[in-house]
């Protein structure tokens, strides 16, 4: 067992390596595992499993399939002294103790009916705070800094929808429905399997523009709306930086602020356009209707 829980992204530990090393029979273990996982969950979420599971395994430093409550406990232990995020640490105990329930027939014995493995509900509300979400005058300077229509386009469409990065990248043109200045967004999420219609309207004209000078000939309206730069096909990865400072977009679609409180436009009151809610008896309780909900005290 591990004395600490690694930082697995500093140390550049790819879950990758962590299952290459391992024998042929945790493998398939692990495989069956996410097989039986798929049947409730979308591909990403299923990866998102493998690397817990992979996580969890390399800190144990023995076989998955013989673990004991002293095991479990020990692991918990290092788990709850590391520095991860309580929401963090929440998400590893719930897998950890689907994977056992799976794994393990007599797991209630086994392991004392899991009680150890304490889940309580627990708040994001700090990784969202008001001060740390990007302003519109952040934007504004990474719109002047853009060197091409596509990041413009971009970059104003992740903020405007608050989307998930998945989301974006696998957008294609057949999904942006115009109305005169506006527009609405149908967009598809992999990790909740539902779709939603969000309200555009400052990044219309930048994909309008984007539209006209588009990278690939003879736009088709199959063809994704970010494109890798060499393959027409391929969507644009969400780690591709661009010049105007985005290193990546999974941290940029976290903030959305100034965005959530865009809810006057002139558009036709239809279910599809009502994205947001807003409830002041909480205080400002910003709620995309397809995301977590915060609350910024007043």
């Amino acid at each position: 067992m591990k004395k600490a829980y690694p930082d697995f992204k500093k140390e550049k530990i790819s879950s990758d390596e962590i299952y290459y090393i391992l024998p042929e029979q945790e493998k398939e273990i692990i495989d069956n595992f996410l097989k039986f996982c798929s049947i409730t969950a979308g591909n990403k979420k299923v990866e998102d499993i493998r690397g817990i599971i992979l996580q969890i395994r390399h800190v144990l430093e023995i076989p998955l399939n013989t673990l004991t409550l002293t095991n479990v406990r020990d692991f918990l232990a290092v788990l709850n002294n590391s520095s991860k995020r309580d929401w963090t640490k929440h998400g590893i105990k719930i897998i950890l103790k689907r994977f056992l329930k799976w794994l393990y027939p007599d797991w209630s014995s086994r392991f004392k009916q899991l009680s150890d493995i304490k889940l309580k509900k627990v708040s994001t509300q700090d990784r969202y705070t008001e001060d740390k979400l990007v302003t519109q005058e952040d934007i504004e300077k990474m719109l002047r800094s853009a060197e091409t229509l596509r990041e413009k386009a971009l970059l104003l469409l992740l903020f405007e929808t608050g989307a998930r990065p998945q989301e974006i990248t696998t957008l294609r043109w057949k999904s942006i429905k115009y109305q005169g200045n506006h527009g609405l967004v149908h967009l598809f999420s992999e990790k909740t399997r539902e779709a939603r219609s969000v309200p555009i309207k400052e990044s219309v004209i930048h994909l309008r523009r984007w539209y006209r000078e588009f990278s690939f000939p003879n736009v088709r309206q199959a063809d994704f709306v970010f494109p890798a730069t060499k393959e027409r096909d391929k969507a644009i990865n969400v780690t591709t930086p661009t010049s105007s400072g985005m290193r990546g977009l999974e941290s940029f679609t976290k903030s959305f602020q100034n965005n959530l409180q865009k809810n006057s436009w002139d558009m036709p009151e239809t279910a599809e356009c009502q994205a947001y809610i807003l409830t002041p008896e909480t205080g400002r309780r910003f709620r995309p209707c397809w995301r977590r909900s915060i609350t910024l005290r007043k």
